[in-house]
């Protein structure tokens, strides 16, 4: 009666240890698809905002207009752009 139970629990073992089936790897897989899962889950909600955004600036001229200067500094025709940027030096290197 031991010797089979400890064949069967020998087979058992063997059998939840081997191939793709065993416990580690659906454990692995399980965390993956949890990850996959939520990923796309953030992905769709990326989506659904740019939709909107691309919607409004196709049908808000003055909302592209403001992106295309913001973002890209972008200029109407025979405008000229000036960037303006802090060129003080620190106090630290005044001191040495």
């Amino acid at each position: 009666m031991k010797i089979a139970i400890g064949v069967g629990g020998a087979l058992l073992l063997l059998i939840l240890s081997v191939g793709d089936q065993n416990i580690v790897n659906q454990v692995r897989y399980a965390r993956k698809v949890y990850t996959l899962r939520n990923t796309y889950r953030q992905m769709e909600r990326k989506y659904r905002e740019d939709s909107i955004r691309l919607d409004n600036l196709i049908n808000n001229t003055q909302d592209l207009e403001r992106l295309a200067r913001t973002e890209y500094q972008m200029t109407a025709p025979e405008e000229i752009l000036f960037l303006i940027t802090d060129s003080i030096p620190s106090v630290q290197n005044e001191q040495h």
